[in-house]
């Protein structure tokens, strides 16, 4: 029983830093004033990886070379914040086209779960899906929130978020690196 009320606070206090991550920028200001990437991720290499699909497809990020933009979005079925966002990635993607990919990683949950989740939410065929059982990628990035998303160009992460990020946001940050 002891050890049942350890993990239960220990989850609480997890979800409590979650949601002040994610609610520590303002809502009232503009996307691109917000203070929420990392400036020194800036012109860091990606690291590259190689991932399944929900077919079993493997993929690297080198199979992405040529695509202007990047985004790479880590996620879990358990993150509030990404029933938000999912959705909001896969209209950007099509919004944007040949210019951009978003590849959606899943964090160390089985197939039938991520499945699950992004049937529910709508973006099963309209985003790249990979699978990360290990849950090695998301440690190797240096990610701490949930969810976190890279932007990549020419192989080097240009910009970051961790945390939530609106759909104005994505087109901004996407936006800029496009224009730079």
């Amino acid at each position: 029983m002891k050890g049942f009320i350890i993990t239960i606070v220990i989850i609480g206090g997890l979800l409590g830093l979650f949601f002040l991550l994610g609610s520590s920028s303002s809502v009232d200001q503009p996307a691109t004033t917000q203070q929420s990437s990392d400036s020194s991720a800036s012109n860091k290499p990606a690291i590259d990886f190689t991932l399944a699909d929900y077919q079993g497809q493997k993929f690297s990020l080198a199979d992405f070379q040529g695509k202007e933009v990047v985004v790479l979005n880590f996620w879990a079925s358990w993150c509030p914040f990404c029933i938000d966002e999912m959705p909001d990635f896969a209209q950007v993607q099509e919004e944007f086209k040949d210019e951009i990919i978003i590849i959606a990683v899943n964090r160390s949950e089985s197939l039938n779960r991520a499945k699950q989740f992004s049937d529910q939410v709508g973006v099963t065929d309209k985003l790249v899906l990979l699978l990360d059982p290990k849950d090695e990628m998301f440690k190797a990035y240096g990610a701490f929130a949930m969810p976190t998303t890279f932007f990549i160009k020419d192989g080097q992460i240009v910009d970051q978020k961790f945390g939530p990020m609106p759909r104005d946001e994505m087109r901004s940050k996407i936006e800029n690196i496009l224009n730079s």
